[in-house]
């Protein structure tokens, strides 16, 4: 359900424009997965789905471990808190490439049909860790175990561990306020947006149709008709009755006919003759 403290949610909304601002990519690939996620109702946190801050933690995080920027924009040098959080960050002096690309949105799917499927249940993180001799269980920068959040129950403890975990920006989990955006999923949800990556993936994956056309099906609802597609062919018309097939005869064609049909009617039949 996102961030329910309000000067904290504007704080997360900054961030993640600042991010989009510094690379075009990312915005571009938040819109995708939002439009995705939306014509299939995955971004329905209250039902047991992600929310739309959620799943652009997932393409911050995914664009991270892709090396979009040098660094994420953690480690300010003086910190500003808010509602006890320290929300201080300092963008990076560098400019990553604009061009938004297939490669990215085919890439973010199948890393996020992996990342549902993991045996070793981390949590998407969009901070950095230090990785060097860490008996932690961390794996990698932006990959935290599960086991560093403070669980209030042991049945909330294995409910995590069956699940996608993120770790938010402000609200890590070693703050005064840790949260999981990523803790609305329920089983339900989860076995569905399991399979809505995995057919995503499958989709983005298939070269017989051009790129355009599968973000095209990719981000409508499914089963419509994509405007670059061609409609399909129209069944071939049912043949015209014979009386349609007369009536548009040339006029002479019809007049011979109807002379030989008074001709017939005149001719003596066969067994008359031999009476």
């Amino acid at each position: 359900m996102g961030i329910s403290r309000p000067q904290l949610k504007k704080k997360n909304s900054r961030l993640l424009k600042a991010y989009g601002d510094r690379a075009p990519a990312f915005r571009a690939l938040v819109l995708v997965v939002k439009s995705w996620a939306s014509a299939r109702g995955f971004n329905d946190a209250p039902n047991g789905y992600l929310s739309s801050y959620a799943h652009a933690l997932t393409c911050l995080h995914f664009c991270l471990v892709r090396g979009m920027w040098p660094r994420d924009f953690h480690g300010a040098e003086s910190p500003h808190r808010v509602e006890g959080i320290d929300v201080s960050w300092a963008a990076v002096g560098w400019e990553p490439p604009r061009a938004p690309s297939f490669a990215l949105v085919k890439g973010y799917f199948e890393y996020m049909r992996r990342a549902v499927e993991d045996p070793d249940a981390y949590c998407l993180c969009c901070r950095s860790r230090p990785t060097a001799a860490r008996p932690d269980g961390d794996r990698g920068a932006y990959l935290m175990a599960k086991d560093r959040w403070t669980f209030k129950t042991a049945q909330a403890r294995d409910q995590c561990r069956g699940r996608l975990s993120l770790e938010d920006p402000f609200r890590a989990f070693d703050s005064s306020g840790p949260h999981d955006p990523a803790a609305t999923l329920e089983r339900g949800g989860l076995a569905a947006l399991r399979a809505g990556y995995a057919a995503a993936a499958a989709l983005l994956g298939d070269e017989r149709v051009p790129a355009r056309t599968r973000v095209a099906r990719l981000v409508n609802k499914p089963g419509a008709r994509i405007v670059d597609e061609a409609p399909p062919p129209a069944a071939d018309p049912p043949p015209p009755p014979r009386r349609a097939l007369l009536a548009k005869k040339p006029a002479r064609v019809l007049k011979k006919e109807n002379r030989t049909r008074e001709r017939a009617k005149e001719r003596p039949r066969r067994r008359d003759m031999f009476d």
